[in-house]
């Protein structure tokens, strides 16, 4: 009889814990989805490759009023960022700061010298595009694509 229970007890033990380890897996949380954003036209690979999201018309394109910023390193060509914001919509806008200095430089005449962009390729006539022409939907697995002019 005390075979038994031995043998019952060293048999249980690897059970409970498999099932104690589903149990708890159960409540991890899942890896977050990330919505990616591809930035397409740059030059050269100099400087770094700013981006701001906004959520409201008021103070769009002044990076004070953004809710995220971020500022990666160029590369010719395509940079990509990941984006881990809460599903919403947002306006995208990008410059290249090719001289690292962190503000989109520009002429005597106020036009910017740097590349720049906007979600949607939005583009204004004198001036940055409307925020509604630059709204897109940001969620687990959106991709989207901005080039720069």
């Amino acid at each position: 009889m005390e075979t038994c229970k031995r043998e019952f007890f060293l048999f249980a033990i690897p059970i409970v814990f498999f099932a104690a380890g589903l149990f708890f897996v159960g409540f991890m949380p899942a890896e977050p989805l990330r919505a990616v954003l591809f930035i397409q036209g740059l030059e050269s690979n100099q400087g770094k490759v700013c981006v701001a999201l906004f959520n409201k018309p008021d103070g769009f394109t002044e990076p004070k009023k953004a809710i995220h910023l971020s500022r990666i390193d160029a590369a010719k060509g395509q940079v990509s960022l990941s984006l881990n914001v809460p599903p919403a919509k947002y306006a995208v806008a990008v410059f290249h700061d090719e001289n690292n200095n962190g503000i989109l430089d520009r002429n005597s005449l106020g036009f910017p010298t740097e590349a720049y962009g906007f979600s949607n390729n939005a583009r204004g006539r004198f001036g940055p595009p409307n925020f509604k022409d630059c709204l897109i939907d940001i969620g687990p697995n959106t991709q989207t694509s901005i080039r720069l002019r």
